[in-house]
């Protein structure tokens, strides 16, 4: 799954038949930053340790023991597979914790104050004033940072390749089912110096070519659907999605004897305009960490102003 090209590393866990079915309509290729496979166990174990503070016993004296060390032992087998299997780079992991702690910590607090709604009223559940502005900052800042990364990034110089192949690699790039009578629309640029050759063909012509591992690029129905993309050459095709079985592939190919292949990906959909509504949905989510941190500082400065006392 990583763009870059590793020597002699192969596909294990995509390049199956039934892997493919599975990972394209179930669990598209989309995993990156914060890796929440290793977040959200730890997420678990977090809470579980916050919960038996809260009932004065320590996590060993807890009835559901065994459900927290069962997450525990998952923990390093998550981490262990992310990088095995190129799902997440290690540094994805660090931002996962950090998220993981975030959502512990409110997931903690909010439920008391969400129990005493019926008896408190809707205003309980207001942040305090110092908190409600550090929510806000957090919401604006966070929501303009991350606009200005996705939306004018490095992922998207058009001079910087989405993935690459050594020699006799397949590679493929999943083009997913948005809309039903709106077309996809696919750029594939050969921003390397090999050529490469490129497939746009429909999930269920490939499945039976992918077997072990590996997809069989010669056995693929190649004649007059192949295209052969030179350094600098590129290929513009729209694709139409008509149900939610037509999902297709872009699978592309470096069958020169030696030399990295790079290309650039792109596919646009018709509703790409929801990555705004996107980053309004990301405002709360960074007010919610903005709340946990004011709530975080409030702890610590009440129990500061105590240890004077």
């Amino acid at each position: 799954m990583t763009s870059s090209f590793i020597p002699e590393m192969k596909a294990l866990m995509y390049h199956d038949e039934w892997r493919l079915f599975f990972f394209t309509e179930v669990d598209p290729f989309d995993n990156g930053v914060p890796s929440l496979h290793v977040g959200i166990p730890i997420g678990l174990l977090i809470i579980n340790r916050l919960h038996v503070r809260d009932l004065g016993i320590s996590i060993g004296e807890w009835r559901h023991r065994e459900f927290d060390l069962f997450v525990a032992a998952n923990v390093p087998i998550y981490l262990f597979s992310i990088q095995y299997l190129g799902i997440h780079w290690i540094s994805d992991v660090v931002p996962g914790v950090f998220l993981a702690i975030i959502c512990a910590l409110f997931s903690h607090r909010i439920q008391p104050i969400l129990r005493s709604i019926p008896e408190n009223g809707w205003k309980s559940a207001l942040p305090q004033k110092e908190v409600a502005n550090l929510s806000i900052a957090f919401a604006v800042i966070g929501t303009a940072i991350l606009g200005l990364v996705v939306i004018d990034g490095p992922g998207t110089e058009e001079g910087n390749p989405t993935t690459r192949m050594g020699p006799g690699d397949v590679n493929l790039d999943v083009i997913e089912v948005h809309t039903f009578w709106d077309p996809a629309r696919v750029s594939v640029v050969n921003v390397g110096e090999e050529p490469l050759e490129v497939l746009i063909i429909h999930r269920d012509e490939v499945e039976e070519h992918a077997n072990g591992g590996v997809i069989e690029w010669g056995s693929l129905p190649l004649s007059g659907n192949a295209v052969t993309l030179g350094a600098g050459d590129s290929l513009e095709k729209e694709v139409m999605t008509p149900s939610i079985f037509d999902g297709h592939f872009v699978i592309l190919s470096h069958q020169g004897e030696d030399g990295v292949g790079e290309a650039r990906v792109t596919i646009e959909y018709v509703d790409d305009e929801l990555i705004f509504s996107a980053l309004a949905m990301s405002a709360v989510s960074f007010a919610i960490m903005g709340w946990v941190v004011g709530g975080s500082l409030r702890f610590i400065g009440s129990n500061s102003q105590r240890s004077h006392l």
